[in-house]
Parts: structure tokens; sequence; C-alpha cells
């Protein structure tokens, strides 16, 4: 015999699934956030003006190839070379540098030039894209 009145208890969901979910995200999210301090490099904008300096001696046309190789007025060398072939051109340690990034040069190529540069104190850089004309 079939009873119609038999109340049916619905079982209530269990939570421990869940707060399992969320724990392992929690842990997923702080084993890839990125702790620490990014490097920074100062950059000082010309004015609007514009700085009236003059070049002087050889040219010195820096372009930026992909990965750690540059080029220096049309010859490609290595980065761990460029200090001492800029040395031979430059008639005194502030003497400007332009430096030109190709179509395959990304940004971080762009930026490890520039760290070098530093490092060698050369401070006195003018940086062109890649499709500004020298």
């Amino acid at each position: 015999m079939i009873q119609l009145n038999t109340i049916v208890r619905r079982r209530r969901p269990s939570l421990t699934p869940m707060i399992d979910v969320v724990f392992l995200l929690l842990i997923f999210f702080m084993l890839v956030a990125r702790f620490g301090i990014d490097k920074v490099i100062d950059i000082n904008l010309p004015s609007a003006l514009g700085h009236n300096s003059q070049y002087e001696g050889a040219p010195r046309l820096v372009e930026i190839k992909s990965g750690k190789i540059v080029s220096l007025n049309g010859t490609e060398i290595t980065l761990d070379q460029l200090s001492s072939k800029l040395s031979k051109l430059m008639p005194s340690p502030n003497a400007l540098i332009i430096l030109r990034s190709s179509a395959e040069a990304n940004t971080q190529d762009l930026l490890d030039v520039l760290l070098y540069l530093k490092s060698e104190k050369i401070m006195n850089v003018s940086v062109l894209g890649p499709d500004n004309e020298f």
C-alpha cells in the first residue's frame, strides 16, 4: 500500500567539497602571485622645447636586434662588445648615442641595452622607434 502523506526530507548539500575547492584556489593564487620588487630604470624625458646639443664625432647609431645582438653603424656585434666599440667612437664620455629599435626587437631588448649602457656609465642616449629615420 502506498502512503501519500509521506514527508520526504531533503538532505542539505555538504559544504566540505566547496570549502576544499576554495582552499585549493587560495593556495594556487598564493603560489602564482609575484612577490618582489621590479627593476626600475630612470629615464629623463626631453622638454617640449627640445635640447640644442650638437652631435660631435663619428656616427654612433646603435640598432637593437632581437636577443643580445645589436648593430653599431651597420655592423652586427654582441651586447658585450658594444662598450669597447663605442668608446673608440666617442669624443667625450657625454657624447650622444642614438639608439634605434628594429622591428623584430621587443621592449625587453630595448631595456636590456639601456641597462647595459647605464652600467657602462653611458648616459646620453637618444631613443628612436623602428619607424624613425636618422
